[in-house]
């Protein structure tokens, strides 16, 4: 359900990425391409980068997907090169060279895999902070003079109490 004071441009993205920024002007993402914040030719980047992603593993799921589906192994007759061959130039050449067809077809999709792995693994690893080095600056003294009157308060509270009790 998406609510009607969002516009459907919005929605539309925010739907085909993935994200959940529920307002455009509240999103905090760096990465999400509806975020203000971002610049545009990041987004085009990322949108660019992300379409190309699609298109490839796309075609290579086809490509192996028609070439498995249409394999003539060797164990069917002496004439499995021929049949693979009516396969189409490039599905059969596939199909009778197995090495092209690893390093073209399947290891893009292993490292696609893998560099979408070690993103995922960057981003949820990064947690950029909001507050600026002023601020950390300003949070981390005041959390020293808060530390150093506790424990004042704790030295003078023991010095009381060693006053107090008897000395034998």
């Amino acid at each position: 359900p998406i609510s009607p004071r969002f516009p459907r441009s919005h929605a539309k993205i925010r739907l085909f990425f993935g994200y959940l920024c529920y307002d455009e002007r509240t999103c905090r993402d760096d990465l999400c391409p509806t975020n203000n914040n971002m610049d545009k030719k990041q987004k085009r980047t990322l949108i660019i980068v992300g379409a190309l992603e699609a298109a490839i593993i796309v075609f290579c799921l086809v490509v192996s997907i028609l070439v498995i589906a249409t394999y003539h192994a060797p164990e069917s007759g002496p004439d499995y090169a021929e049949l693979n061959a009516q396969n189409g130039p490039l599905i059969g050449w596939f199909q009778n060279n197995p090495n092209p067809f690893f390093l073209i077809i399947v290891l893009p999709l292993l490292v696609i895999l893998a560099l979408d792995i070690i993103y995922l693994i960057v981003f949820a690893v990064r947690k950029e902070s909001r507050l600026s080095d002023s601020e950390r600056e300003e949070i981390a003294k005041a959390a020293r003079e808060e530390a150093k009157k506790e424990l004042m308060r704790e030295m003078l509270e023991e010095a009381k109490k060693e006053a107090e009790t008897p000395k034998e």
